[in-house]
């Protein structure tokens, strides 16, 4: 499912479910991804393992859980300013929800 036309700008979806938003510091991480992209706010994925953040990669959603330390945010930054999932991050790979790629979000 093709989501999106190539944009300059990326495109983030940040869950705001209650264990999601409690995990760090919410309002930081959406702050960071607005600086490089459009970010929605979605309801609860029911996959609360920490932060859950969806990204607009290739052209297809790929959604990421446990994003909640510094080096982790930046990486998730940079992926989405990219558009690309080349080159991830041994540490965000590690976070990805390969049983929610290319799901939209609920």
């Amino acid at each position: 499912m093709l989501v999106q036309e190539r944009n300059p700008m990326g495109y983030a979806y940040v869950c705001i479910g209650k264990k999601c938003a409690r995990a760090c510091d919410h309002d930081q991480l959406v702050r960071a991804l607005c600086k490089v992209g459009t970010v929605q706010a979605v309801r609860c994925q029911k996959v609360c393992h920490g932060s859950v953040v969806g990204a607009v990669l290739d052209g297809e959603i790929r959604w990421f859980e446990r994003v909640d330390s510094p080096r982790v945010c930046v990486a998730l930054k940079k992926a989405v300013k990219r558009g690309s999932r080349r080159d991830l991050p041994k540490g965000l790979k590690k976070r990805r929800v390969k049983h929610l790629t290319g799901h939209p979000p609920r």
